[in-house]
């Protein structure tokens, strides 16, 4: 009955379709938003692991108090806050790509961490 009723509005035209390259630009755009946050926060996560490697902690802890001060003072927090933002709006994005929405948040928050750290891993071994 409600089958009939879809049809019978669809011919009348008080539905109106939607054109395939509308849903071929949405699926683009989330898959964009997708890979720019996941690029941010590889960014981030990139630029947090480069500071590790300048500020040595295991160089710091020979100056004691004053190498942890400037440990404290100059590690770049605002990275730190980034990276966690672009991990949730990444994983956020990521549930509406595709068949997504059917795996639990839990699994697609560690799909996308992987995803990062692998990635930057690999970035960062091949650059030092």
């Amino acid at each position: 009955m409600k089958k009939n009723n879809v049809l019978n509005k669809i011919k009348s035209g008080e539905v109106k379709m939607k054109p395939k390259w509308e849903f071929t630009i949405t699926k683009w755009a989330e898959l964009g938003m997708w890979m720019t946050s996941i690029g941010l926060m590889m960014l981030a996560t990139v630029s947090i692991g480069y500071f590790l490697q300048i500020y040595n902690p295991k160089e710091l802890i020979e100056y004691g108090d004053i190498g942890w001060q400037v440990f404290y003072e100059d590690f770049p927090y605002y990275w730190l806050i980034a990276s966690v933002f672009f991990l949730i709006t990444g994983s956020v994005v990521w549930l509406k790509i595709g068949d997504n929405y059917k795996k639990s948040w839990q699994k697609n928050l560690l799909l996308t961490i992987i995803i990062v750290f692998s990635i930057t891993g690999l970035i960062l071994l091949l650059d030092f």
